[in-house]
């Protein structure tokens, strides 16, 4: 069916208004979507506003705990500075005693009379007042010796513990002074506490395994007497057994006595006699007797063999002479012929005894050379 115009043109229309209202719904739609999105916008801001309160708040709320923590730290520094200063006076007035102290026994000590004992630490005196300084300890002499002078000391000066754990801590040199690390400053007043710090470190019953140990293979040393050598043997066997009955140390430091002799023929002699012995200074007294009789010997023999050799010098006197005279004549003589035939112009050849030439021009001489030489020669050109 053929459309007439009229319909064609009423379908263009209706398509037109079609485009039409589709373009407004469009355009519709666009504003629409852009005041949804002016509306986003505006709230996000606002939402950044509010956020940005809230981080100024913050930053007030802390700089509020800031300055808190700044006045808390002034008043910690206040009170450190106040504890420092009280610390610092006590420690000044610690030291102020100290060094009165230390004055004072300057003064005694300069005002006392020195006495001193062999073979032991000194120890100073003050007649005047009767206050005895005890000896200095190192380490290196016997603790339980040294503590008995120590205590010897303070009873006599009537000190109390504390005062004796001052004089004692005062006292020690050298490598002893290390042990006051190993004691906590408020111990270190309390004189049972450095006694045993001190008896730890030094005290025999902790090295009766060592001097045990030392006891086996002690020897008498090459410069060391035999009562040297005794009494160390005796001090070694009481540290290495200090509870062990008399008898026993008796027989056992004769024992190490002679196993330990230098003089191999004394220790035989010694161990001969054995069973006279009843302490180690019978042993001794003896080990002296056998080294004078055989001082006495060896003296003896060096006489005699002076003597001897006097004698022999005396008797073959002319003989000696003789022989050395004859020695000389063997060595002496061919030089003395040589200078005698060089001053008169003839020298003589000690190869073929003739005279007129010397042994390095001498022609017999350079054939018999040649003569050893030729068979070497064929030998070689053999080989």
């Amino acid at each position: 069916m053929v459309k007439t115009r009229s319909e064609t043109m009423e379908e263009i229309r209706d398509m037109i208004a079609t485009m039409e209202k589709r373009r407004q719904e469009e355009k519709e739609n666009e504003d629409k979507r852009r005041q949804e999105e002016k509306e986003t916008e505006n709230l996000r801001r606002l939402e950044d506003r509010e956020l940005l309160v809230t981080l100024i708040s913050k930053i007030e709320t802390s700089k509020v705990s800031t300055e808190d923590m700044k006045k808390e730290i002034e008043e910690t520094k206040e009170d450190m500075i106040k504890k420092i200063e009280v610390t610092r006076g006590l420690v000044e007035k610690r030291h102020d005693e100290v060094t009165r102290t230390l004055e004072n026994i300057r003064l005694e000590v300069e005002k006392s009379q020195k006495l001193r004992v062999e073979g032991k630490p000194e120890v100073i005196c003050s007649p005047v007042n009767g206050i005895i300084k005890p000896p200095t300890f190192d380490g290196e002499i016997s603790w339980p010796v040294y503590r008995r002078q120590f205590e010897a000391a303070a009873q006599n000066n009537g000190w109390t513990n504390e005062q004796k754990a001052t004089a004692l801590i005062l006292a020690l040199r050298g490598k002893a002074v290390e042990i006051l690390q190993n004691i906590p400053e408020d111990a270190q007043k309390k004189y049972e506490t450095v006694v045993s710090a001190l008896e730890l470190r030094y005290g025999s019953q902790y090295l009766k395994q060592v001097y045990q140990s030392q006891l086996k293979v002690r020897i008498q040393g090459s410069n060391e007497s035999v009562q040297e050598y005794g009494a160390e043997v005796e001090k070694m066997a009481r540290l290495a057994w200090p509870e062990a009955p008399e008898e026993f140390l008796h027989q056992f430091t004769i024992q190490c006595f002679l196993d330990g002799l230098r003089d191999v023929d004394l220790q035989q002699t010694l161990r001969l006699g054995r069973g006279r012995y009843q302490i180690l200074k019978d042993a001794i007294v003896a080990a002296l007797e056998y080294e004078a009789v055989k001082n006495v010997s060896r003296h003896q023999r060096k006489v005699h063999q002076i003597r001897g050799v006097a004698e022999v010098e005396e008797g073959d006197l002319n003989t000696l002479s003789q022989v050395l005279a004859a020695q000389f004549e063997k060595y002496l003589g061919p030089i003395a012929e040589y200078l005698k035939q060089k001053r008169q112009g003839r020298p003589k050849c000690y190869f073929c005894g003739l005279i007129g030439h010397l042994q390095r021009d001498c022609r017999q001489r350079t054939r018999s050379e040649d003569s050893r030489q030729a068979p070497q020669y064929q030998r070689n050109s053999e080989n």
